[in-house]
């Protein structure tokens, strides 16, 4: 019985050790995770737009890690806003966008998340689109 518990001290040891390594990269052997980097404003202010004027913006970013980077999901809070974004893997140092639509046929003022979900450090990063409709 002594065995086995030796045994499994080591190993959970070892493993924790591991693990440990893994996630500090303490020798250099995994490189960094992903970082993604905006490199546009984080809110995009439209002003004053016209009705059922064509509204979008391009949120540019920049992956400043050492591995690929993945963009999951780009989540909007209504239907009023639409994103689309690349779903192939993004190199280091590259520079990729996410394009936001708003639907500018509801007159009023207009304050919107956006929420990009990926496998940078920073998992999810958050974006605002504003403005105000008039007729």
């Amino acid at each position: 019985m002594k065995e086995i518990f030796k045994y499994f001290l080591i190993s959970t040891f070892l493993m924790s050790l591991c693990y440990y390594t893994y996630k500090k990269d303490f020798f250099g052997l995994f490189g960094t995770k992903p970082q993604i980097e905006i490199i546009t404003e984080k809110i995009k202010n439209f002003g004053v737009v016209k009705k059922d004027k064509i509204t979008e913006h391009y949120f540019k970013f920049k992956n400043i890690g050492d591995k690929d980077l993945l963009i999951f999901n780009v989540e909007t809070t209504c239907g009023c806003t639409a994103p689309i974004w690349n779903e192939k893997p993004i190199k280091k140092n590259e520079v990729d966008s996410v394009k936001i639509t708003y639907d500018s046929s509801i007159i009023g003022e207009f304050d919107k998340p956006i929420f990009i979900y990926s496998n940078s450090e920073e998992k999810q990063v958050q974006l605002r689109i504003k403005g105000e409709i008039i007729n």
